[in-house]
């Protein structure tokens, strides 16, 4: 009877060992998924901290885009506006040169008129 206590108990321990180890085992993979879940957490913030960067970044080459295109429509005003001059200034020059050759004319008339005024 003793010995069949013995065996009871003996039995007993080894269950309660093999309990022990199988919560030991288990405790061990919650504490595995608890890590694994603070690297995702710190995973999803920086990936969220990604975006938002991206997002500012996003609306800071949208910004740029819109101010280039400003300025290309200023400089296609400036340009229109040099055009513009140049060909008033080639109007000018044109008008000085036939004017200049006017002049040129009203001398050679002039200084004709005074050789015959001279010669008589």
């Amino acid at each position: 009877m003793k010995k069949l206590k013995n065996q009871i108990i003996y039995k007993d321990i080894s269950f309660t060992k093999a309990k022990n180890n199988e919560i030991t085992i288990k405790l061990e993979k919650i504490q595995a998924l608890q890590l694994e879940i603070k690297e995702l957490k710190t995973k999803y913030f920086l990936a969220q901290k990604d975006l938002l960067k991206m997002d500012s970044l996003k609306r800071e080459l949208a910004q740029s885009r819109q101010k280039v295109k400003l300025k290309n429509v200023d400089l296609d005003l400036k340009e229109n506006e040099l055009s513009e001059k140049k060909c008033k200034l080639i109007r000018l020059r044109d008008e000085l040169s036939s004017t200049r050759i006017e002049l040129m004319d009203k001398k050679e008339e002039l200084m004709q008129m005074r050789d015959t005024l001279f010669s008589i």
